[in-house]
């Protein structure tokens, strides 16, 4: 009775929605299938992730959380409302604990914003649906661009389809990928954009491909289900989850057990940037061997290694290095911290020998002490921390990002030992540009050393605003990065973009 209670008033507060929303089986809602997730690699890897989920309520159980909230729905005329009122939903769903009240509230917190044409909020309630039921997101998304084609820009609908397409692949759902890849060549025809034409042609020949990959690989997968420490089979999956669906984590482990050299190489790399090196060498020199999807993904495994080693190398080993990752990613911040300029007198030379010492380091290469994040997890190297979605800020990717998503009415962090060895700390700090509408209260940004504060930003009230954060940490032997939320922390998507330190 009591969390009945608390799910009503809390509801009471938050909606006014047409009823009719909420009674109607609308066939033709993306939100309206409840099928279960398609049995993937993932499940067959790591079946515990899904183990977690839970089952979608019976329609029963449904009604009884509808009831709840009948009576307190109003009208929901204007799209203003209509947005604040899904954002709540959202809000409603990730906390309540009850499975059927928080189904409800995310379905219809997406059937919302279909109904305003916000693909993000759409999207985002998808997401949450797939977090914690075992529903077939992919579809649902599918479904969604499908309902809104005509509704939204078409240039906005190309780029969301093109990252519900890349979700759909990494999971080998290939009917939700043709599904998105349709309505993204579709919304490229009607923009006349002859470039993501082209670009969406070649996606449906890489179905066609993966595909085709994908069923030789059935033997491999059969004999991990008789053996999960087949040598071969270990091998096989993990070079296609690898190569073909760019995910390392689930597929090194694999690799490892499968023999791969490189793989096993990996493993003991540690700290030792040497190491790191031949690492990056060996992956980078294997990428010749593939074809040119798989290239471009080890290619980026090459790539992290070598930014991991690029701080403490030297000479020309240094610049081979550099000169790699500024072709391969010529958007990405290159560091060259001990790099010196050709002195012309003895004082800059002077200066010279005093700079060579100084090495800076990205924060995300580095194990922190703690976390405390308001939603998912810390996020390193540009992920979010949920949902396998990446940090986009003012339309890039950065490489080297920290992702503390908002505490509500709290404080999220991440805090990193420091030891008194460095003397400068520098980042750029916003809210990400995926989301649906801007931070549901202000973010505050603070960098506090051994418990004192010595910079705050301004409050952040807008997506994709940055603020420059530049702070002495001389004999700051602790560093914590925090982010205040006074209230809501809905879309409180808070970034430390290129967070660096530099030693003494």
């Amino acid at each position: 009775m009591t969390q009945r209670l608390l799910f009503a008033a809390a509801t009471l507060a938050l909606l006014a929605c047409s009823p009719s929303l909420l009674v109607a089986e609308d066939a033709a809602s993306p939100f309206a299938q409840e099928a279960k997730r398609p049995r993937d690699l993932h499940d067959l890897i790591a079946p515990e992730a899904r183990e977690k989920k839970a089952m979608i309520p019976s329609r029963a159980k449904q009604k009884e959380s509808l009831d709840l909230v009948g009576d307190a729905l109003g009208s929901a005329d204007t799209r203003k409302r209509r947005a604040e009122l899904a954002r709540s939903l959202i809000k409603v769903g990730r906390e309540d604990k009850n499975p059927a009240n928080r189904y409800v509230a995310l379905r219809f917190a997406g059937e919302l914003a279909v109904e305003n044409a916000d693909v993000a909020v759409a999207g985002e309630a998808a997401d949450s649906l797939g977090e914690y039921f075992d529903v077939d997101a992919l579809a649902i998304k599918a479904s969604i661009i499908e309902r809104l084609y005509g509704k939204i820009a078409h240039r906005e609908l190309i780029t969301v389809a093109s990252r519900y397409f890349e979700a759909a692949m990494a999971a080998n759902h290939f009917e939700a990928a043709a599904r998105v890849g349709r309505v993204g060549y579709r919304a490229a025809v009607a923009a006349k954009d002859k470039k993501q034409i082209a670009e969406m042609r070649r996606s449906a020949a890489r179905i066609k491909d993966r595909k085709a990959t994908f069923e030789a690989l059935k033997p491999a997968i059969s004999a991990f289900k008789e053996d999960s420490s087949d040598v071969s089979a270990n091998l096989r999956i993990g070079e296609y989850l690898c190569y073909r669906c760019n995910n390392w984590k689930l597929g090194v482990p694999l690799l490892v057990k499968g023999g791969h050299s490189i793989a096993k190489q990996e493993m003991a790399t540690a700290d030792d940037p040497v190491a790191q090196r031949k690492v990056a060498d060996a992956w980078w020199k294997f990428a010749q061997s593939q074809t040119k999807e798989s290239q471009k993904y080890v290619k980026h495994r090459a790539a992290m290694w070598y930014k991991r080693a690029l701080p403490e190398l030297k000479g020309l080993t240094k610049l081979k290095v550099e000169r790699r990752l500024k072709v391969f990613l010529p958007s990405a911040d290159v560091v060259a911290s001990n790099e010196t300029k050709p002195k012309k007198s003895a004082t800059r030379k002077k200066r010279s020998r005093k700079n060579a010492a100084s090495r800076s380091f990205y924060l995300d290469d580095v194990k922190e002490i703690e976390f405390v994040v308001g939603y998912g997890s810390l996020g390193k190297h540009g992920s979010q921390g949920y949902n396998s979605e990446d940090v986009v800020f003012q339309g890039q990717t950065p490489q080297h990002a920290l992702s503390t998503h908002g505490k509500a009415k709290g404080s999220a962090f991440v805090s990193y030992a420091l030891a008194g060895k460095f003397r400068k700390f520098k980042a750029t700090i916003g809210v990400v540009d995926i989301g649906g509408g801007q931070p549901g209260s202000p973010l505050t940004f603070i960098v506090i050393g051994d418990g004192k504060a010595l910079w705050r930003s301004k409050p952040v009230e807008r997506r994709t605003v940055p603020q420059l954060c530049e702070v002495d940490v001389k004999g700051v032997r602790v560093l914590r990065l925090q982010v205040d939320c006074p209230g809501s922390n809905n879309q409180a998507r808070a970034v430390w973009l290129n967070p660096q330190v530099w030693q003494k």
